[in-house]
């Protein structure tokens, strides 16, 4: 469900999203923060262009016992380096309490932009 906006941008191909769940199985360093999950897979795995999808779940799933999941964010990169300032953005608010739990509660969409934003100009 959180990368179904990148395949139907075309930004990823099916297969990708079937690698990212097979990649889930045995990453724990998906888990970024409290609450926060990036799944991906290597570019060669069907990435066309890069590209993100945020997935909020207001109750949350767990991932391991350890973690209760509520922001999954589907990064899709076409190689290794270009994602490397987006990751260094979602690490930074993976370490704010306040804005992840802004995120989390957010009743709009333009509420979870604003917060992004905070971080894209960064």
């Amino acid at each position: 469900m959180s990368a179904a906006p990148l395949v139907h941008s075309e930004q990823v191909l099916p297969a990708y999203v079937k690698a990212v769940i097979d990649h889930c199985k045995s990453d724990p360093y998906i888990v970024i923060g409290e609450n926060i999950a990036i799944p991906h897979a290597a570019p060669e795995e069907g990435v066309h262009r890069v590209g993100m999808s945020l997935l909020r779940l207001k109750e949350g799933v767990r991932f391991t016992t350890d973690h209760l999941i509520n922001l999954v964010i589907v990064i899709a990169a076409v190689d290794k380096e270009q994602h490397l300032k987006a990751l260094l953005q979602l690490m930074k608010l993976a370490q704010s309490d306040e804005d992840r739990q802004t995120l989390i509660r957010a009743r709009t969409a333009q509420e979870i932009h604003s917060v992004l934003q905070t971080y894209a100009t960064e």
